[in-house]
């Protein structure tokens, strides 16, 4: 299914972050606060798991986490398909575009990959979301643009840091004490500094 390397699940150790990952995700969402009843904001943890897990394990796990979230909360913002998409499948697409992106055209550094690809990737996957959000809820005449603007898009810039200080500093630890566990992160890419 989707060209996913389910053999990678055998380890005990990668079970357990994608787990770990996944009850990340299931809190974040409940974790929400209601602006108004159809606007909630909470943090998301896509950028994390398609860095530490890759982009197919990280749709699966966010599909799985709109699936759980959609079984224990009666009232689901529009629906759970259009959530999975808009803070689910959008901000993993983000996060891998900046990481393809990345390694293509900056240097293989750690810094860049912690600042670009995890602080950043973070900030803009949620600001996407949030916009993507705004403009679904604005097309389909739930809320008008001046509800949105002054309840729901001021929020965005307030998401942004800590969505993207949470990747930054779980892939700064990961890293940092088991880069096994990021599937994005290769040391020799990172870390070579070349022969004395």
């Amino acid at each position: 299914m989707l060209g996913i390397e389910w053999r990678r699940l055998r380890d005990l150790e990668a079970q357990a972050v994608f787990f770990a990952l996944l009850a990340l995700s299931v809190g974040a969402r409940l974790g929400r606060i209601e602006l108004q009843p159809g606007l909630d904001l909470h943090l998301f943890g896509a950028s994390i798991a398609a860095l530490m897990l890759g982009w197919r394990f990280a749709t699966l796990l966010q599909a799985l986490a709109v699936g759980l979230v959609a079984l224990s909360w009666q009232r689901y913002w529009l629906s759970p398909a259009l959530d999975l998409l808009l803070t689910g499948l959008l901000p993993v697409l983000i996060t891998t575009a900046l990481l393809d992106f990345a390694q293509r055209r900056l240097p293989a550094h750690l810094f860049v990959y912690l600042l670009f690809n995890a602080f950043l990737a973070g900030a803009l996957s949620i600001a996407a979301a949030q916009i993507g959000k705004c403009l679904i809820l604005l097309s389909l005449g739930v809320f008008d643009l001046g509800t949105l603007g002054e309840n729901f898009l001021l929020t965005v810039p307030a998401l942004m840091f800590p969505e993207g200080f949470a990747t930054g500093a779980v892939l700064t630890l990961a890293v940092a004490y088991r880069p096994r566990w990021v599937a994005t992160f290769h040391d020799p890419s990172y870390l070579d500094f070349g022969s004395p």
